[in-house]
């Protein structure tokens, strides 16, 4: 904006926002020039065609289970309350909740037309309405396995017990029961402070009876102290790299990622 010789303090504080707001949206513009470069080599690279998938502000669903010869012989369904990262990823904190109507059929067909045989988790965004979309199906043993089992809805041992020529009887988690992975909350209640977020912080906070851990077992403390000893690794080898430059560090993925 034009300033005259003589402008005073409240112009010098409006120049200096424009300039500010200016400069921001320069580097907005230079993220989204870097991001459609990146998009450009990544499609050269892979070639067409592509999935596309809209993102959608909904919460979702973990419905996990035994499936044997296109059958479930057990289910635990949950939602995830938290997430880390925030934006998308493993979840921190999350509850058993009762499965809709339905949902455990087509859960069924679906498992079974992809052959899946054994412990299995699908990833489903509860759309409302009783509709849902699933995004990940991981045909194995996952993270938070220990909720379904805190839950009454041992997975393992089912699966085990039809190896073994068993006829389980059918399981379903009960609902209420709630999940955390120690690490990343502490993660999640950090980042709420510095947002400054209190009630978010709380939230996190909140104790719940019952919990069932990712890593944490009063009668076991060997799986948290030996993650304990990996994320101080990690901190000691991001340290070295800040100061002697790029190397062979361990990245986010890893300190990130959900346990297994």
């Amino acid at each position: 904006p034009p300033v005259g010789a003589d402008a005073g303090e409240r112009d010098h504080r409006h120049i200096a926002a424009a300039l500010q707001q200016d400069g921001q949206a320069e580097q907005r513009q230079e993220r989204r020039e870097r991001r459609g470069i990146a998009c450009d080599e990544r499609l050269a690279r892979h070639g067409l065609p592509v999935l596309l998938q809209r993102r959608c502000d909904v919460p979702v669903i973990s419905f996990a289970g035994v499936c044997a010869d296109g059958r479930l012989l057990g289910v635990a369904a949950s939602r995830y309350q938290r997430t880390w990262y925030p934006s998308g990823g493993s979840a921190s904190s999350s509850v058993t909740i009762q499965a809709e109507r339905g949902l455990t059929e087509r859960v069924e067909a679906l498992v079974a037309a992809a052959d899946v045989q054994g412990i299995f988790e699908l990833e489903l965004l509860e759309l409302g309405g009783g509709r849902h979309a699933a995004i990940d199906l991981n045909p194995r043993i996952y993270g938070s396995m220990g909720v379904a089992i805190a839950a009454g809805a041992n997975l393992p041992a089912i699966w085990v017990r039809w190896l073994l020529g068993e006829q389980p009887a059918w399981c379903e988690a009960r609902p209420g029961v709630h999940y955390r992975w120690e690490d990343a909350e502490l993660r999640h209640l950090l980042w709420q402070l510095r947002r400054r977020d209190l009630r978010g912080a709380l939230g996190v906070l909140r104790p719940r009876r019952g919990t069932a851990h990712a890593y944490f077992r009063l009668a076991d403390p060997g799986p948290l102290v030996a993650r304990g000893l990996e994320l101080a690794s990690i901190a000691v080898e991001r340290v070295h790299a800040r100061r002697d430059g790029p190397g062979p560090a361990r990245g986010p993925v890893t300190e990130g990622a959900a346990p297994s």
